[in-house]
């Protein structure tokens, strides 16, 4: 089964500079066939707006950028992973939000602690993008009954 070549995995800027561990990322996510595209939460606004649920990836390792990311959630993040407008792999050297527990239950946040090989890191969120996107393609339908077989 070949997925729609417009999914992409968008990677949440927590600082105006992108973090040297991207692009090595990037790169063994493409292994994999996912595309990473790195936002901001002003941009997540805007993609909200065409419709879509889409799949972020949030990696947060130091006190800055975990400021940054208690601000976007305040404003933003929260209420659209409520609403199923996104979904989050959390990344991060904090506990997870305890706010979020619902949402771990209707597969809409995923948490993972630091530290973590990268190779995990991009296996993990490799299985989370294609259990997303493999479960958007399924049939909504039932299955078609068949009688049992008459041996006699």
């Amino acid at each position: 089964m070949s997925l729609p070549e417009e999914r992409f995995l968008f990677y949440l800027k927590l600082r105006p500079e992108l973090p040297i561990f991207f692009f090595p990322l990037a790169r063994l996510l493409s292994g994999f066939g996912i595309d990473i595209v790195p936002v901001s939460f002003a941009d997540l606004k805007n993609l909200s707006s065409f419709g879509e649920s889409s799949l972020i990836l949030s990696v947060c390792q130091d006190l800055t950028s975990y400021r940054s990311w208690l601000v976007g959630r305040k404003y933003y993040l929260d209420q659209a992973l409520l609403t199923g407008k996104h979904k989050l792999i959390d990344v991060s050297s904090f506990s997870p939000v305890t706010q979020m527990m619902e949402l771990m239950r209707k597969n809409r946040y995923y948490y993972h602690k630091l530290p973590m090989l990268m190779d995990d890191l991009a296996r993990e969120t490799a299985i989370v993008y294609y259990n997303e996107y493999k479960q958007s393609e399924k049939w909504p339908g039932g299955r078609r009954t068949t009688l049992p077989l008459l041996t006699g």
